[in-house]
């Protein structure tokens, strides 16, 4: 409920729902996880981070809140502290390559930053790479055209979590683009 919550710009429903489910489940880590990650969709960075710090305390080897972490620095325009939080998660699947890809093109490293797009087009060889994500990257690299053909395949094939690409930060910029618009149209979604 937090999630569609979110998806329809009601920030404190998305938050109590998403509090609630923690307090619900204390010891379900991944309601913390998610907890921390509306905060950093909706901007409460240090909330974001808090609730990150927590889950971290708690558990470990939750990897993916650095992630998040990394995320709030990526919206605050820190994007090496991104990129070393990124590189603490210790797996790669093709959203924490798109943003480790990202983090890259924004500092300037453009060759690390193609060398992950090839990785990613080479991983696609074989098995499946979301193009919600790839717009990530090419909306760092090369724009907000090249992000749009990217969403566009995203939307033909219904993808997840294309909806939510409305609600996060890197995307801000595309929002009074007609084509971004005319996309979140097609879904009954207001930017």
């Amino acid at each position: 409920m937090a999630w569609l919550y979110l998806l329809s710009d009601e920030n404190e429903s998305a938050i109590e729902q998403a509090t609630l489910a923690t307090e619900i489940n204390p010891l379900y880590p991944t309601y913390q996880l998610w907890l921390g990650w509306m905060h950093q969709i909706i901007g409460n960075h240090e909330k974001a981070i808090a609730e990150m710090e927590k889950l971290l305390e708690f558990e470990p080897n939750f990897s993916f809140a650095h992630f998040i972490i990394g995320s709030v620095y990526y919206d605050q325009g820190k994007y090496l502290d991104a990129l070393h939080e990124y590189e603490k998660i210790g797996w790669k699947n093709d959203m924490i390559l798109s943003s480790i890809g990202a983090a890259n093109a924004q500092l300037g490293n453009e060759k690390e930053a193609l060398e992950i797009m090839n990785e990613m087009e080479s991983i696609s060889l074989m098995e499946y790479v979301n193009p919600t994500y790839v717009a990530l990257l090419q909306l760092a690299l090369n724009g907000k055209d090249s992000a749009l053909v990217y969403l566009n395949e995203a939307y033909q094939d219904r993808l997840y979590p294309l909806p939510w690409v409305k609600c996060i930060a890197p995307f801000n910029s595309m929002k009074k683009d007609s084509s971004f618009i005319d996309l979140f149209q097609k879904m009954n979604l207001a930017l």
